[in-house]
């Protein structure tokens, strides 16, 4: 088998990513750089407003007025089927998270290679596209709204005694601006089917830049959570959820499985797994290859910034679960009651998915065959987080 890929040579403000020897890959003075590229330079925004917890700026308008932008604080980055509708809901609960206008605006992996900023456009020259301006515009103008206007009064009690012993001055004033906002696109996590239309990219016979490069380099200091669920029940949920074309059966599951598997161990047969992640087949088995995703996001996010839930020890406790993401997002001005929290854990839970109860489970062959594909992948991702539950093996 094959070790986790890495994308190569591409450094984000000081952090550089592991190094991969291509021959005249992402060479930016001697490629052929067309209209159809986006540059990693188009989206570094101006620096951060140091008195704002999240991410924003003031930008200049070609009107000459000042408009007010922030990008998301953290990303709820994937991934599908493992419980990302459900928590984002239950965390735009607290008083501090805004949710954007979208839970999912697939900016970062899909639509900025698009006109506009919605899944009917098709890919396009970069004067049309949906780019950090019109991402922060369309998504996220509310939140910044609420964000610059919601501010906490600095002579309220709590916030002082708090925050007065020990602070620097940037923390007491990101303090009294404690509001953050958050992209929930559930693709960021993996989806690089782009890849190719990055300029950094170019003339590179795999990726060297991906959605960890992109999202780092418009903020290096991004929190990223990411939600697991066992890839082979995931990957019943997401063929019952997303199949439109016909009625889901189990045979059909089935067969669409074992095609896929034998489809990806061509593909990687002869080419780097990392164009074999980018294929399309009729289950999305590569999803479920979390430790490769992962390892991508390790090489430029420091390992306090990446959370990583697992989906079942979500759905069994999810006001342990609460509690620790408030806490990695340092949320620490006025932390939730107990009341509080367990209000939000008593919520309906969310985007379940209701055709298994009229498909049934999968056949036991399919779980068999996916099981026993799926099993190396696993160990490799209970041993990259150092967490036995991410194995699975109790199943």
């Amino acid at each position: 088998m094959y070790s986790a890929p890495r994308f190569a040579g591409v450094s984000l403000r000081g952090r550089p990513t592991n190094t991969l020897a291509m021959s005249g890959c992402g060479d930016l003075k001697n490629g052929s750089a067309t209209s159809a590229h986006i540059a990693l330079r188009y989206l570094e925004p101006p620096a951060f407003l140091p008195q704002y917890k999240n991410p924003c700026w003031w930008h200049n308008s070609k009107d000459g007025t000042k408009v007010f932008r922030c990008l998301p604080y953290f990303y709820l980055a994937g991934f599908p089927k493992c419980g990302t509708t459900d928590l984002y809901f239950r965390l735009q609960q607290h008083p501090f998270v805004v949710p954007a206008i979208q839970k999912e605006p697939h900016f970062l992996t899909r639509f900025m290679y698009k006109t506009g900023c919605s899944k009917q456009y098709k890919y396009t020259p970069a004067s049309t596209r949906c780019n950090l301006e019109k991402y922060t515009t369309q998504f996220f103008e509310n939140s910044a709204n609420i964000i610059r206007k919601n501010k906490k009064p600095s002579n309220d009690n709590v916030f002082q005694d708090r925050w007065r012993a020990g602070q620097t001055k940037k923390e007491r004033l990101r303090a009294q601006n404690p509001k953050i906002t958050v992209d929930g696109s559930a693709s960021t996590a993996w989806d690089n089917r782009n890849w190719f239309r990055i300029l950094e990219n170019q003339g590179c016979s795999e990726p060297r830049v991906g959605p960890a490069q992109v999202v780092t380099r418009m903020n290096p200091d991004v929190r990223i959570i990411m939600i697991l669920r066992d890839p082979t029940d995931r990957l019943y949920s997401d063929y019952l959820y997303f199949t439109r074309e016909e009625e889901p059966t189990r045979q059909g599951f089935h067969d669409r499985v074992k095609a896929a598997i034998a489809a990806f161990q061509s593909c990687t047969s002869h080419k780097p797994p990392s164009l074999c992640l980018t294929k399309l087949t009729q289950v999305r088995l590569h999803i479920g290859l979390y430790h490769i995703f992962i390892s991508d996001w390790l090489s430029v996010l420091p390992r306090d910034h990446l959370l990583v839930l697992q989906s079942e020890s979500y759905r069994t406790n999810v006001t342990a679960s609460l509690e620790q993401i408030f806490k990695f997002l340092d949320l620490r001005e006025y932390p939730l009651s107990k009341e509080a929290l367990q209000r939000i854990s008593n919520l309906k839970e969310k985007n379940t998915t209701k055709k298994k109860s009229l498909v049934g489970d999968m056949l036991p062959e399919t779980k068999v065959l996916l099981r026993r594909f799926y099993s190396e992948h696993n160990e490799k991702l209970a041993q990259l987080l150092g967490d036995e539950r991410f194995a699975w093996r109790s199943k």
